[in-house]
């Protein structure tokens, strides 16, 4: 004999107030099914006949009027409208740097802009043709070295 398998099921609340981690249930006030979110039990909605319903009745126009409604949105989000975001004295050629809990704007530090400047790493890459780069045996440093050879096969 088969076993059932039932959910939790409402016809009189729109929506469960909790439920355990990964329980389902369903409202047929709502038309909505819902999953217990893992972490607290929280209602989440996963399908039903009502969002079945919305996509039965969405048209090829939808669906383009969405796409250029969803492309209004990105184009006109501002990264300064986020509450942790300070843009006071933004300028060109300057980098979003997250500092004491706020995004900040600042110049681009300056400092070494090539592998040879670092203070330590080999000083030019004259005969390091071909070769790797690691860690010195004192920890300090690095160093140009030959590769494995990995032999044939």
């Amino acid at each position: 004999m088969a076993d059932i398998i039932r959910i939790k099921r409402s016809d009189a609340t729109s929506a469960p107030s909790s439920l355990a981690a990964g329980e389902l249930a369903y409202s047929e006030v709502s038309g909505y099914l819902y999953y217990g979110r893992i972490s607290d039990g929280a209602p989440i909605i996963i399908g039903g006949k009502a969002l079945k319903d919305k996509l039965d009745s969405l048209s090829s126009s939808d669906i383009s009027d969405f796409a250029a409604a969803v492309g209004a949105i990105i184009e006109a989000a501002s990264i300064g409208a986020l509450s942790d975001v300070d843009l006071t004295g933004a300028a060109n050629g300057q980098v979003l740097v997250y500092r004491d809990g706020v995004f900040e704007m600042e110049a681009i530090p300056s400092g070494v802009t090539t592998f040879i400047a670092l203070s330590d790493t080999p000083a030019n890459f004259t005969g390091a043709a071909g070769r790797f780069v690691k860690v010195n045996s004192g920890a300090t440093g690095l160093e140009f070295v030959d590769g494995i050879d990995g032999g044939t096969y």
